[in-house]
């Protein structure tokens, strides 16, 4: 099966492929993780979304304690910002869903 150009596109995720016009060709294995990769970030079971803002405060908070550098407190404060804001949007879109029934 032939596939052109960037990939085949398939429920709105482009899956990258080894085409014959592409200057840098993968192995198969490359195939399947990049195909992988790309589904994950589009959809996640409903334990990984929960957890994801947990997820992102206890590595945030390893982050700063483990590296005393200012690199690794800028790491770990990005992540703890992200917390947040994963927490804010997600209130808000809940109590916005809320108020429309």
């Amino acid at each position: 099966m032939e596939i052109s150009h960037a990939g085949m596109y398939n429920r709105g995720v482009i899956l990258f492929s080894n085409t014959p016009d592409n200057n840098y060709p993968r192995s198969a294995m490359a195939d399947i993780f990049l195909n992988m990769l790309k589904l994950l970030t589009k959809w996640k079971p409903d334990w990984l979304y929960d957890a994801m803002p947990y997820i992102y405060l206890v590595a945030g908070l390893a982050t700063i304690f483990h590296f005393g550098t200012p690199a690794g407190y800028g790491a770990g404060a990005l992540l703890l910002i992200a917390t947040l804001l994963i927490w804010i949007m997600r209130k808000e879109n809940r109590s916005f869903k809320n108020k429309l029934r």
